[in-house]
C-alpha cells in the first residue's frame, strides 16, 4: 500500500511541475501564441478582457483557443525534465505543430523561424540558460 501511495504522490508532484511550467510560460507570454499577430490573436480568441480558461490534457483553452506550452528542446536533454521558463514558449496548435517538425525530423528539417535557436531568441533565452535553470530547479 505504501508503494501505491508514493507512486500517487510522485504523479501529483509531476502534475504540479507541469502545471507550474505552463502557468509561468503563459504568464510571461501574456497568454498568447507568440507567432500569431495581435490581430490574428484577437480574431481567434475574441480578445475578452477577462480570459476564460480551462484545462484539457496537456494544454489550456483560452476563450475557446487552445494554448500549448512548448518545450523548445526535448525534455530528455534535461536532467530534471526541462520544465523551466527558459525552455518554454506559448504556441497555438498550428504553430506548435510547426515547431515540432524540428523534433519529429530528428533535427534534420524545420519550418522557417521555428528552429529552437529562433524560439529561444523570442523569449531571450538559449539552450545553455535552459540547462542551467533546469539544473538549478532541483
Amino acid at each position: 500500500m505504501a508503494n501505491k501511495n508514493s507512486k500517487q504522490k510522485e504523479q501529483l508532484t509531476k502534475y504540479k511541475i507541469r502545471e507550474n511550467f505552463r502557468k509561468e510560460v503563459f504568464d510571461r507570454d501574456n497568454w498568447k501564441c507568440l507567432f500569431c499577430s495581435d490581430e490574428d490573436w484577437k480574431k481567434r480568441t475574441g480578445f475578452f478582457a477577462n480570459p476564460v480558461e480551462k484545462t484539457i490534457v496537456g494544454s489550456k483553452i483560452l476563450n475557446g483557443v487552445c494554448l500549448d506550452a512548448h518545450h523548445i528542446m526535448d525534455r530528455h536533454y534535461f536532467s530534471n525534465g526541462g520544465y523551466v521558463l527558459e525552455n518554454g514558449i506559448t504556441l497555438c496548435p498550428e504553430h506548435h505543430h510547426d515547431a515540432e517538425q524540428y523534433h519529429i525530423s530528428n533535427a534534420q528539417n524545420w519550418i522557417k523561424n521555428m528552429h529552437p535557436d529562433d524560439l529561444y531568441k523570442m523569449i531571450n533565452s538559449n539552450f545553455e540558460k535552459a540547462i542551467k535553470a533546469d539544473e538549478d530547479s532541483k
